[in-house]
């Protein structure tokens, strides 16, 4: 029986894991192909396109071929309106935690839109790391100052254009729980 058990789990594991390089791959071509004809001519345009239909397809794609996530949500019924795009800033002290973020922004319809922060170190994966790239995922290493001219230059390019055209000048999602119009964020936060 735990032979059986066992060759079940090897072939679910190994078709698994054949899936995941397929759907990585398949992203990486549409992300690469956007970014070749597209984005010299417009980052907004790219940035849209990548995050609707490359960003939120392999994410959907994860969520089918990896255990399934029960979520329960707690707190005001009100769910926000109009929020189309946000940042998740997990701090990884379980692993997984901006996974669960990631599907709370799936069930809101908004999982292409979300930027999450990751690791320098994810960007060394092939597949994954490429596709960090060309999706523009924020990213972050150990040392603050070397992060920090990049992260914030990246932010920056977020702010301009790409939030006004999703949002009609939406802005941040504040880690306090309260969004800040574009007018609202604090320069200090941007520079």
């Amino acid at each position: 029986m735990l032979r059986i058990w066992f060759k079940y789990l090897t072939a679910r594991l190994l078709l698994v894991s054949v899936a995941l390089v397929v759907s990585s791959l398949g992203a990486n071509l549409m992300a690469l192909a956007l970014f070749l004809v597209i984005r010299p001519f417009s980052r907004s345009l790219y940035r849209r396109l990548v995050s609707q239909y490359v960003a939120c397809m392999w994410i959907d794609a994860l969520s089918l071929l990896l255990p399934g996530t029960q979520i329960h949500i707690t707190g005001d019924s009100d769910m926000p309106d109009g929020i189309t795009a946000g940042i998740v800033v997990a701090n990884h002290q379980y692993e997984g935690d901006w996974w669960f973020m990631l599907m709370v922004a799936r069930f809101l319809g908004l999982h292409g839109n979300v930027k999450i922060i990751v690791r320098e170190g994810l960007r060394r994966i092939p597949l994954l790391g490429w596709l960090i790239r060309l999706v523009e995922y924020p990213t972050i290493s150990s040392s603050w100052s070397h992060s920090r001219a990049t992260l914030f230059g990246l932010l920056r390019s977020f702010n301009t254009g790409l939030w006004d055209e999703w949002s009609g000048g939406g802005g941040f999602d504040g880690g306090d729980g309260g969004r800040r119009g574009r007018g609202e964020v604090p320069a200090a936060r941007l520079e």
